[in-house]
């Protein structure tokens, strides 16, 4: 996340094909932040702010659309589908807001260095492949 308070809050990104996306909040639900939240050790999502409420910048968009249960450990093993929108302005991001600090030494997404040696990293090359992300 990027530009909260703490770990547990900010604007959701994605690093796909190597660089960081913001998620467009055309249907984002508290749905997805819940496994957000879980993904990153943080807890349950207390809320989903709407316009810029963490950041309005100009890092690119990935426009798709999660259909999280909300129970799903991963985001990446949520179904998702194309917006098929045109644009999706900087202040229509996802944000999501946690309702925990992260615990110590929790596996966790962010597509840094460490997570790209993990085995995780395979299955999320292959998930992205699925969705035909180059």
């Amino acid at each position: 996340m990027k530009n909260g308070t703490s770990p547990c809050e900010g604007q959701v990104q994605m690093n796909i094909s190597g660089g960081w996306k913001a998620l467009c909040a055309s249907h984002w639900t508290i749905a997805n932040a819940h496994v957000v939240c879980r993904q990153l050790g943080c807890g349950f999502a207390t809320s989903t702010p709407r316009g810029p409420y963490f950041v309005e910048g100009s890092d690119p968009i990935w426009k798709a659309r999660f259909h999280c249960s909300g129970a799903e450990s991963f985001l990446w093993n949520c179904p998702v589908t194309a917006l098929g929108v045109p644009d999706c302005a900087h202040k229509n991001t996802a944000s999501v807001i946690c309702s925990g600090k992260r615990e110590e030494g929790a596996d966790w997404y962010s597509g840094c260095s460490v997570w790209k040696k993990s085995p995780r990293a395979e299955n999320e090359g292959k998930w992205l492949q699925k969705l035909n992300i180059s």
